[in-house]
């Protein structure tokens, strides 16, 4: 049975903390972000003895790991990354149901979360995910993948976040196959994304700047 793993960097060594395990048959972290020594989050899937599986958050408030309540969902939720800023946290992924995965994206706030309304998927794709999560600008911005239908490779996919809406963004799609964004990063109000790209068998490095 898979469990969460927390290690820390002292600055000579590093060290395991204990971090919690709520899912009856497994967790998994996927990603961190953190603020400062006593404010740092995680975010992962939880599974339990039966489905639909739940997202899972946790909190290191410079003593100890804790979980942060997700509302349940319907759906299978899995959290792949996450961001903090100005005391509030996005937590991004997918939900998953028979009929197909749609991108989630989670908002911590004033002490409780909401599920953000997202835009319809492009070209009618009900299999969509999203892999990273950054701030700049004033916005929000979320990064992920959704297959197209018709040649079933991954595309970019793009959303900008301003207050509680969140629309579609313009990203390259350099590969004749699949694009596939890994991860998304604000450096001096500067956006990062890096993965790799399909360009006829060859699976090469994918960058890209906002």
């Amino acid at each position: 049975m898979f469990k969460t793993l927390a290690e820390h960097w002292d600055g000579s060594s590093w060290s395991v903390t204990r971090t919690p395990d709520p899912g009856r048959s497994g967790d998994h972290l996927y990603a961190v972000d953190a603020v400062s020594p006593d404010d740092v989050w995680a975010v992962g899937q939880k599974l339990g003895s039966r489905v639909p599986d739940q997202g899972l958050v946790e909190h290191w408030n410079g003593r100890r790991w804790q979980v942060v309540p997700l509302p349940a969902s319907p759906a299978n939720v899995l959290l792949d990354g996450v961001t903090v800023a100005d005391g509030q946290v996005w937590a991004v992924g997918e939900a998953d149901t028979p009929d197909g995965g749609l991108p989630l994206i989670e908002h911590y706030s004033g002490g409780r979360w909401t599920a953000a309304s997202l835009p319809a998927v492009p070209d009618g794709s009900n299999w969509a995910n999203l892999y990273g999560v950054a701030v700049a600008g004033g916005s929000a911005w979320a990064v992920g993948t959704y297959v197209d239908p018709v040649t079933d490779n991954n595309s970019v996919l793009l959303l900008r976040g301003r207050g509680d809406t969140w629309t579609l963004a313009t990203a390259p799609n350099p590969g004749s196959g699949s694009n596939l964004p890994g991860g998304l990063t604000a450096v001096g109000g500067q956006l990062w994304m890096g993965g790799i790209y399909d360009n006829g068998g060859s699976e090469l490095p994918l960058i890209e700047h906002r």
